[in-house]
């Protein structure tokens, strides 16, 4: 596998990159966040308002300022963006993006699914990309692929320069991480 695998890559048809694409978190991670790890204090509160600012308080991928269609939540979330170095085993934090609840059921499209919420989230990643829905499911399928041999190796965090020196609380994410637990399997639907 290269060093550095992204979901939605080689293009869908008609050769347009993908502005929305899943981001799944490999199992080693799961509840390991800057979020999870700043406790909700003065330091994250400080980069979600920075993130909602930059995206002018929409989501940064679609523009939606409430909930999109086939979602009720009109919230918009920090989402923390990542680069997962698969040779090395490092997932590097490299910024924040603010987006909403569709967009944010994409970039967590394992956990959507697992939580019953498969058809409206590849309804929103294929309205975004102007995709039909079923290379939306195409993209989930290659996506749970990639996460579940991820999901078989340990995984240490890394935070790039720019952000440490924007925000050196960020450090406490440097070094966490954990081996596998087990099989990386998660319901399909």
């Amino acid at each position: 596998m290269p060093a550095s695998r992204r979901i939605g890559r080689p293009r869908p048809p008609g050769g347009k990159p993908l502005k929305l694409r899943p981001e799944l978190v490999p199992r080693p991670l799961w509840g390991i966040s800057a979020y999870r790890l700043l406790k909700r204090g003065a330091a994250w509160k400080r980069i979600r308002a920075e993130a909602l600012s930059k995206s002018g308080d929409r989501c940064a991928l679609c523009g939606a300022a409430g909930p999109p269609p086939g979602f009720g939540d009109a919230r918009l979330y920090c989402h923390e963006v990542w680069r997962y170095d698969d040779r090395n085993g490092v997932a590097t934090l490299r910024g924040f993006q603010i987006l909403c609840a569709g967009c944010s059921s994409v970039a967590h499209l394992g956990r959507s699914a697992a939580l019953g919420y498969l058809d409206e989230t590849l309804a929103h990643l294929a309205r975004v990309n102007g995709i039909p829905k079923a290379a939306a499911r195409r993209i989930f399928d290659v996506g749970m692929e990639i996460w579940r041999e991820r999901s078989g190796k340990p995984w240490r965090m890394a935070v790039s320069a720019a952000l440490l020196t924007a925000h050196p609380e960020l450090r406490v994410l440097v070094g966490q991480g954990a081996a596998p637990a087990g099989p990386a399997t998660r319901k399909r639907e």
